[in-house]
């Protein structure tokens, strides 16, 4: 892999100077030195590729349990500090997928681990988003706990206008039992400012969800780094050369005259 820049600059340059070159009675010599170059560099990947893809397997499978662990720790998440925590570890694997994309992409296995990546981004987003609004909602129902009807019409209401888990899951079961309605609001105001659910940053969570929907489309884009890839492009160029120096016309002024 080192080498491959160098490599492929040199054959690009053997073959964009190919009629300046074959004016040279040694130009067939150079040729099979190309051939001679290509065949020993696949040859090399041939030895390694199978190491190198057991490797990026181990790799990826790793990433891929990390974030089916990650996954499943997204409902459970109670605080900001825990927020904060999982988006830092959502961004780490991330800028690890990303920055070894070239490697991982050859792998059969990369897809699913980008799908599991998406998967956990869009679950994320969805939940901070949900703590964010239940501790709005619940900070605008808090001055009517000691109103129990319009606590209970703005439960209701807050139903209607929002899809918050709090409001469905928790209030709703609760809107005509005023008291213990009550009870809730304070328990969860209390709970919600403990875990310092103000503090929670829905942007940060939704810039991170865009970054990851760009890593897919970058996959796809990007040039594969893995031995047998790399060979395949050495042979192409190889084969350009060998193509070029057949069928073009010298530029040396005797073949000109």
């Amino acid at each position: 892999m080192s080498i491959f820049n160098e490599l492929q600059s040199f054959l690009k340059d053997i073959e964009e100077n190919s009629r300046y070159l074959i004016s040279n009675d040694n130009d067939s010599e150079m040729v099979n030195k190309v051939k001679l170059v290509a065949q020993q560099y696949s040859d090399k990947a041939d030895t390694y590729s199978p190491s190198v893809m057991s490797d990026i397997g181990s790799q990826i499978g790793s990433i891929d349990e990390k974030l089916r662990e990650l996954i499943g720790q997204v409902d459970y998440l109670n605080s900001n500090i825990e927020v904060q925590s999982h988006i830092e570890q959502i961004s780490q694997t991330r800028d690890q997928i990303n920055s070894l994309a070239s490697t991982y992409k050859s792998f059969s296995g990369s897809k699913d681990m980008i799908f599991s990546l998406d998967e956990l981004s869009i679950a994320t987003h969805a939940k901070v988003q949900d703590m964010f609004d239940s501790n709005e909602v619940i900070s605008n129902l808090m001055p009517l706990v000691n109103d129990p009807e319009a606590l209970s019409r703005a439960v209701k209401e807050a139903s209607l206008r929002s899809d918050v888990s709090t409001v469905e899951n928790v209030l709703m079961p609760l809107v005509n039992k005023t008291n213990e309605l009550s009870i809730k609001v304070i328990e969860l105001a209390g709970q919600y400012e403990a875990g310092n659910y103000g503090d929670i940053k829905v942007r940060a969570m939704a810039k991170l969800d865009k970054t990851v929907e760009r890593l897919d489309r970058q996959y796809q884009s990007i040039r594969s780094t893995d031995p047998e890839a790399l060979a395949e492009t050495i042979e192409g160029l190889t084969n350009n050369i060998e193509a070029s120096i057949e069928s073009i016309r010298s530029v040396d002024p005797a073949s000109q005259v």
